[in-house]
């Protein structure tokens, strides 16, 4: 289809062309003295020197792409066009001894003036027939750019909004309120405290998971602020072990993405004194890894489905690297590279 769009369009080019210089030769009164074997003639020259162009043009496209190869192909393609017009000129000059026209063309100044003429108009014809493929390329990309662009920025958002969607579930608020309510009789102090890091929990969730990425060192503030709330509520059943190395603070993660895990880790298990539940986090220079140990699994666990398919989601979008899922019968890991600057995919 493309092709044959290009073709009817040079075609028409080459076409109007022709009838052109014939014009410029005589007027009305020279186009309407050509026979109908020479008008075929004319019809069956311009077939074939477009065909020519076209297969010429196509072949050019697909040995020097715009992305690649802008000045060679802006050039080849305008001599093709411009050798075209000239030869297209070359020929009327043949032919009009043969057609027995009625011109000064027997002259050998005014062969030259008519190639002249030809080949200037050829010559801005052509460069404006470039000049248009080349904008159209332009246009092109900066739409199809744009899309991506806007399909990026969309797809961020939605992932931002299933992180949030995904913390703010009301079966973690009615437990920590559950909780404060307990320690409001029995532990007054205790019940202020908690309550505030429950406010400061729900605080960073929406602070923070409006960013699609977070620095090391603020996914462990986040993590250190949720699990001081579980562990009010089971109490030594459940333990964390950080092994940090300082020099990756600053690297980058997806937001909330440590908070998930221990939730998960947490939802999935049943921490008691004689089970206990502990988690461990190491981060080197590479990546983060949690793994907890596996205890009992609890008869019906409240789960939404989306915990790590929306991090996995995340690092499809915003990584060329993917996170990393391991378990055997006593332990459960999950490994997240860190997200680096010249890799996301989201560079918009």
């Amino acid at each position: 289809m493309v092709k044959a769009i290009s073709f009817s369009c040079i075609y028409l080019f080459m076409g109007s062309f022709l009838v052109y210089l014939l014009y410029s030769l005589g007027g009305k009164p020279m186009l309407a003295n050509l026979s109908p074997s020479q008008w075929i003639m004319l019809l069956l020259v311009t077939f074939s020197v477009s065909l020519f162009i076209t297969a010429g043009y196509f072949y050019l496209a697909y040995r020097f792409t715009w992305r690649k190869s802008v000045q060679v192909r802006l050039g080849l393609t305008f001599l093709l066009l411009w050798a075209s017009t000239v030869s297209a000129a070359y020929f009327i000059v043949l032919q009009s001894g043969a057609w027995g026209l009625s011109t000064d063309l027997s002259v050998s100044e005014n062969r030259t003036l008519f190639m002249l003429k030809g080949a200037i108009v050829g010559l801005v014809l052509s460069l404006f027939i470039v000049w248009g493929d080349f904008s159209l390329f332009v246009y092109n990309r900066y739409s199809s750019e744009t899309l991506v662009e806007l399909q990026a920025a969309r797809k961020q958002k939605e992932l931002q909004f299933q992180i949030l969607r995904s913390q703010l579930t009301p079966h973690f608020l009615f437990n920590s309120l559950n909780t404060a309510s307990n320690l409001t009789g029995t532990r007054p102090q205790q019940a202020e405290g908690f309550l505030r890091k429950l406010a400061l929990n729900y605080n960073h969730l929406l602070q923070y998971a409006g960013s699609p990425l977070n620095s090391l060192e603020k996914e462990l503030e986040i993590m250190d602020n949720f699990f001081h709330l579980m562990q009010i509520r089971f109490g030594q059943k459940i333990m964390l072990e950080k092994r940090i190395n300082p020099t990756c603070l600053s690297n980058k993660l997806p937001a909330l993405s440590l908070q998930l895990l221990v939730e998960n880790a947490l939802k999935h298990n049943v921490a008691t004194a004689e089970n206990q539940m502990k988690i461990v986090i190491t981060a080197d220079t590479e990546q983060v890894v949690v793994v907890n140990n596996k205890t009992v699994t609890p008869a019906r666990v409240a789960s939404h489905g989306i915990g790590l398919k929306n991090l996995q989601a995340h690092y499809s979008h915003f990584s060329n690297s993917q996170l990393r899922v391991s378990q055997s019968k006593t332990h459960y890991q999950v490994i997240l590279p860190y997200i680096q600057g010249s890799e996301r995919k989201n560079d918009v």
